[in-house]
């Protein structure tokens, strides 16, 4: 049973990787790759870059570092959550407010 935990602990951990990376690297390449030079959608990509970034560090704080570290203290990984939520969760509203006050 012991082995069956250390399986689904390893495979939770490679999948929240993936996914944070996936975010991380689609927020980066929305930022420095799709970015038109002259266009009023640059705002809102540039929002929904940072948006993305955060989601990814949301991901893998959650699902990684909580996993590998659960002992650590609350009053470091509280505000460090909080901060990643709040600037996803705002990045997103920005973005659409922006899109759709266009």
């Amino acid at each position: 049973m012991r082995v069956f935990k250390a399986v689904k602990l390893a495979f939770r951990i490679v999948a929240a990787t993936l996914w944070a990376g996936a975010l991380c690297i689609g927020g980066l390449w929305v930022a420095f790759s799709a970015m038109p030079r002259d266009s009023s959608v640059r705002v809102a990509l540039l929002l929904l870059a940072v948006a993305l970034f955060a989601m990814g560090q949301f991901v893998f704080l959650a699902g990684v570092a909580d996993r590998l570290f659960p002992r650590a203290s609350v009053h470091w990984t509280w505000p460090v959550h909080i901060a990643a939520g709040t600037t996803a969760i705002l990045g997103l509203l920005a973005t659409g407010v922006v899109v759709l006050g266009r």
